[in-house]
């Protein structure tokens, strides 16, 4: 099984404070206060509260709308699983990143779980 949905819920990033996001010409790494990490290699969308746009980032891609600078120092407080290929995050201001997998052949995703457990999305 590949995606999303081979873990049951992403429940466990409720409550967690967005403390960093670091980014390479590769991969994008949103990190979390206690170090759990969500780190990917594809795209999201950033839906912004305030202005009511979606803005795209593709890691490797020729979209680099980056609008999530408003995401550190705020916390997760929902998660929903859309399909196989995007997970969304509910962040406490209304703004909401969506992470997508959109080449499941070549690229995957990891997720570090706040008790040490790895999530590894392929």
């Amino acid at each position: 099984m590949a995606g999303f949905r081979q873990q049951p819920n992403y429940d466990f990033l409720n409550g967690l404070e967005l403390s960093c996001i670091q980014v390479s010409p590769y991969t994008i790494a949103f990190v979390f206060v206690e170090n759990p990490e969500i780190n990917i290699g594809s795209e999201f969308d950033h839906f912004e509260a305030a202005t009511g746009v979606t803005s795209k980032y593709q890691a490797s891609g020729q979209t680099k709308d980056f609008t999530v600078q408003r995401l550190p120092g705020r916390r997760v407080v929902g998660t929903e699983i859309l399909s196989d290929d995007a997970l969304k995050l509910a962040f406490d201001n209304g703004d909401t990143l969506t992470l997508l997998r959109t080449n499941p052949r070549y690229e995957s995703m990891t997720i570090n779980k706040p008790n040490g457990g790895v999530i590894v999305i392929m």
